[in-house]
């Protein structure tokens, strides 16, 4: 059986044993299928960002942007969120920041774990190099940790990812595989986001990731412009046209190798809606900032551009069905795309 299998039947196993949290889930599949403006269950899964601090400035990255300040989410607020969503069963620790910044970034984990939560998070992979960040890597009780590359040479990496040293990840990352060993935990991969540039690159990223011994490689097909217009523009000469002949031929050798190699090799289009695949953020989960905002999703996560308020003020329920989440709720399922949403429709 697969690792996710393994891990589905553990969460199920999980949920027998608490059944309050067996009850949301049921209520939120039913939810998510009927798609109702008031819902009455939590989310299951949620993004959260442990830190708007980053030591690198990609060029994909709204980060790049400068003005943001440096915060980190407190133990304190982490806490108040986790007793506000007593049903959650997964965490993703990331935003705009690098999540191994956050000096209590391994207590977070260990608070959640303690309360049977999953936790995923991805980095840049420029503090694998240390010892002490591989250590607790493997010791915290973290699920899953994906590294961005997005390059299989020198060049191209540090093109797209600040100008960040790839051997010296490829490195920290091949440490951190070989001493984990056979344990096969925390899952550990690459998540690559695609472009022009990286395209032709695609197949020797597959052969790298195997050779390191990761579990999968994630393949973005399509950048984010973060719910922001100048990003759109800004990226628009870079993005793959996913109906484009060499599209669709490196791709295809990218799978084949991967196959050949017996790598885990999925291209992400989970950003990518249309009318008939609509949205589902607004029904089944939320990305909260380090200052505690409530936003629609990881990609118009920048709460300046637009929150639902602050958790610090009201209970996360209450703002789950305010008026403005019923209003989101009725748009997407009406197809009266907000502008804000409109990118992640308009790039298929």
């Amino acid at each position: 059986m697969s690792n996710s299998g393994l891990d589905r039947i553990r969460r199920f196993a999980t949920r027998l044993r608490h059944p309050s949290r067996l009850a949301n889930w049921l209520r939120a599949r039913k939810e998510r299928q009927e798609r109702p403006d008031f819902l009455r269950s939590l989310p299951v899964g949620i993004d959260l960002e442990p830190t708007t601090r980053c030591n690198l400035r990609c060029r994909a990255c709204q980060h790049s942007e400068g003005d943001w300040a440096g915060e980190d989410l407190s133990v304190e607020r982490f806490e108040r969120i986790l007793d506000q969503l007593p049903y959650v069963e997964q965490i993703k620790l990331q935003g705009i920041g690098e999540p191994l910044l956050h000096e209590r970034f391994f207590d977070l984990v260990r608070r959640a774990r303690r309360r049977g939560i999953r936790i995923a998070s991805i980095t840049n992979g420029t503090t694998l190099h240390l010892d002490d960040i591989r250590r607790k890597i493997l010791s915290s009780g973290l699920d899953e940790l994906l590294v961005s590359i997005d390059g299989a040479t020198p060049e191209t990496h540090a093109r797209w990812r600040g100008g960040s040293d790839l051997g010296r990840i490829v490195h920290g990352l091949k440490q951190l595989v070989e001493r984990r060993g056979q344990a096969k935990a925390p899952h550990l991969g690459i998540w690559c986001v695609g472009n022009s540039d990286n395209l032709a690159e695609l197949p020797a990223v597959v052969k790298t990731a195997a050779a390191l011994g990761v579990d999968e490689l994630v393949y973005q097909s399509q950048m984010v412009s973060w719910g922001k217009g100048e990003w759109q523009e800004r990226l628009a000469q870079f993005r793959l046209d996913p109906r484009s002949i060499e599209t669709a031929q490196r791709l295809q050798e990218a799978q084949e190798e991967a196959r050949r190699r017996e790598l885990a090799f999925t291209v992400y289009t989970g950003n990518c809606f249309r009318p008939e695949r609509p949205c589902f953020w607004p029904w089944e989960s939320c990305f909260i900032s380090a200052g505690g905002y409530v936003t629609r999703c990881c990609v118009a996560s920048d709460p300046r551009l637009h929150n639902f308020g602050q958790i610090d003020d009201a209970d996360f329920r209450t703002l789950w069905n305010s008026p403005e989440y019923q209003e989101l709720r009725r748009a997407i399922r009406a197809n009266q795309i907000p502008p804000i949403c409109r990118p992640c429709y308009e790039k298929t």
